[in-house]
């Protein structure tokens, strides 16, 4: 599939160490997977904090769950936690939060970004209900139309669009975190690309059954 133009998202949670950098950093492999390179180049990831712990690198257990996606270990050790600013919002096509306080956060600081800023579970939630054989198909008239659909849409309990933070948790809970975050993240991206066949949430990441996991 040609991806018209360039697109940016933006992934945001509170200390950019477990729940934003793994969004990040998935969807940028699964990009490079799905995509020919001069098209993946086209659509660029990050990914910050509400509360960054500047300079801190992956959590561990996070970046463990990343190698199960066969992210490679120099890649997550490029990562360095970095505070959420206004020019990062005013750059990014779509702003994914972990909760609904990130996107509140992100709402106060750029509020003309707000059509573009969604909780990660409502983007998904939202976007299943949009045609993306429109009449204007496109990553930004997805966008655009996951917004239309907000205003239309049943509300939803504050629970139903959170992701649990790992941060200080145990493996099992960071695993929970991560299978969480991939389902969520993998059909959306194969929303956003109006894939023939979209990808099914819960599917295990590559490598799993090689690794007995």
């Amino acid at each position: 599939m040609e991806v018209p133009g360039e697109f940016h998202i933006l992934f945001v949670c509170t200390g950019n160490v477990c729940r934003s950098p793994f969004a990040e950093l998935l969807t940028r492999r699964l990009l490079d997977d799905l995509l020919l390179p001069p098209d993946a180049t086209r659509i660029t990831v990050g990914s910050a904090g509400c509360h960054a712990l500047r300079g801190h690198g992956v959590d561990p257990h996070t970046g463990a769950e990343l190698a199960r996606w066969d992210v490679p270990g120099p890649i997550i050790a490029t990562h360095t936690a970095r505070q959420v600013e206004t020019g990062m919002l005013v750059g990014a096509d779509l702003v994914l939060t972990a909760e609904r306080t990130h996107r509140a956060h992100v709402a106060r600081m750029y509020p003309k970004g707000l059509r573009r800023t969604f909780c990660l579970t409502e983007f998904h939630r939202l976007l299943s209900v949009v045609d993306p054989h429109g009449p204007v198909p496109g990553m930004h008239t997805m966008v655009e139309a996951a917004a239309a659909a907000r205003g239309v849409s049943p509300p939803v309990p504050t629970e139903a669009d959170g992701i649990p933070d790992p941060y200080g948790r145990s493996p099992q809970f960071h695993r929970g975190c991560a299978r969480m975050i991939s389902a969520l993240v993998t059909d959306i991206l194969a929303g956003l690309l109006t894939c023939r066949r979209r990808v099914q949430p819960g599917f295990a990441p590559p490598g799993a059954t090689r690794r007995g996991s």
